[in-house]
């Protein structure tokens, strides 16, 4: 009796090996473009992420609490690069006076990143207009 001999992948069905073909050649294609498409990330990635850090304080709650008001603060850092104790201050303030003050230092906010911080006021940030600001900062 007579065997056949079969092509690895053929499947001994006729043009299998050609639609397999196509789909490995598909694939390595996408895997291609994949790896291209990372390594440009990564690229400008190093290129843009030496920019200085862009802090901002924003208000998030103000409670009252035992021994004062508790006003909630997202410092948000934006730019390229960490920033290092942080200093963050908030005033209530009516004219030229400022009724309270409060202030704490953020030990680390990388690049891209927000952090908590919570600052507690003897007034009541109502009585006058709530300005909360980041005052400096050191780069590691």
């Amino acid at each position: 009796m007579e065997q056949q001999e079969q092509q690895p992948g053929g499947g001994g069905q006729p043009g299998a090996r050609g639609r397999l073909n196509r789909l490995e050649a598909a694939l390595g294609a996408l895997g291609g473009a994949l790896v291209l498409a990372l390594l440009a990330h990564l690229g400008h990635e190093a290129l843009t992420r030496g920019s200085a850090p862009h802090l901002r304080a924003e208000v998030q709650d103000v409670r009252r609490a035992p021994g004062g008001f508790v006003v909630q603060v997202d410092l948000v850092n934006s730019g390229g690069r960490t920033a290092q104790d942080v200093q963050v201050t908030g005033e209530v303030v009516s004219g030229d006076q400022t009724l309270a003050e409060a202030a704490a230092t953020v030990t680390y906010v990388p690049a891209e990143s927000r952090r908590r911080v919570v600052l507690v006021l003897a007034t009541d940030p109502a009585d006058g207009q709530l300005q909360v600001r980041a005052d400096g900062y050191t780069v590691p």
